[in-house]
């Protein structure tokens, strides 16, 4: 379960207004140079206050914005795919040679394919992500192995579960979100090896459905030491 181990982030919380509802993202203090979001053309991706936060440039791979949320946002009508044909793109070109990138990467199951082949220099130089996992239950060991790959370099400070997907049992024998957010954050910006998260999700403020359930159980919570023995089940 360690590969999705959430921690505590010491840094202030902002919240995003997304196709998924509210929720939040912690802000380190980067100057970033580039906003790079892949995938769909939701508003999670250049939300126009955390522009306005920042000078950095702001590029998007996938459909075209009918009203651009930010002036600064350049649009390239190519979709993130581990295929290679025409209109298919990797985005790995604009994150060579900078160092202080947020990534956004919600690309209709391509993501664990990108992230596999991202090189070892590219993700150390993303200083934040944002990443939309789903079905982690199929292809459990792959997906497994990415997740464990971006640990070298970052922690999990934040699960977004997208409530109404639901639950599945993961094979490792832990209930996991069908679909679910995860904010990633470079470790250069933790002055310690940080604590394990005890905060359940949702957050205050996170967006909920009606039926949501909680996750306060590990690896995404220490709640309490009772946490630590309860079985949880995919019942809400």
């Amino acid at each position: 379960m360690d590969f999705l181990n959430v921690f505590h982030a010491p840094f202030k919380r902002h919240r995003l207004i997304s196709p998924y509802g509210f929720f939040h993202i912690h802000l380190i203090p980067c100057n970033y140079q580039l906003l790079l979001s892949l995938g769909s053309t939701g508003p999670l991706h250049f939300e126009p206050r955390f522009c306005n936060m920042t000078m950095a440039r702001c590029v998007h791979y996938g459909r075209f914005f009918r009203n651009p949320p930010h002036p600064r946002v350049f649009a390239h009508k190519k979709f993130i795919s581990h295929k290679t044909r025409f209109r298919f793109a990797s985005g790995y070109e604009v994150l060579e040679g900078c160092s202080e990138s947020f990534v956004k990467i919600d690309a209709e199951g391509a993501e664990i394919n990108w992230l596999k082949n991202l090189s070892h220099d590219a993700q150390r130089n993303i200083q934040q992500m944002l990443i939309v996992v789903k079905d982690l239950h199929k292809d459990a060991q792959k997906k497994k192995a990415v997740l464990r790959k971006l640990n070298d370099t970052h922690f999990i400070t934040h699960v977004q579960p997208i409530w109404a997907k639901g639950l599945e049992q993961h094979p490792d024998g832990f209930p996991i979100p069908k679909m679910m957010v995860l904010q990633y954050i470079n470790q250069k910006w933790f002055e310690d090896y940080p604590s394990l998260n005890t905060e359940s999700f949702p957050w205050k403020g996170d967006s909920v459905t009606k039926n949501f359930f909680r996750l306060e159980y590990p690896p995404y919570c220490r709640l309490s030491e009772d946490a630590l023995t309860k079985t949880s089940t995919l019942t809400p």
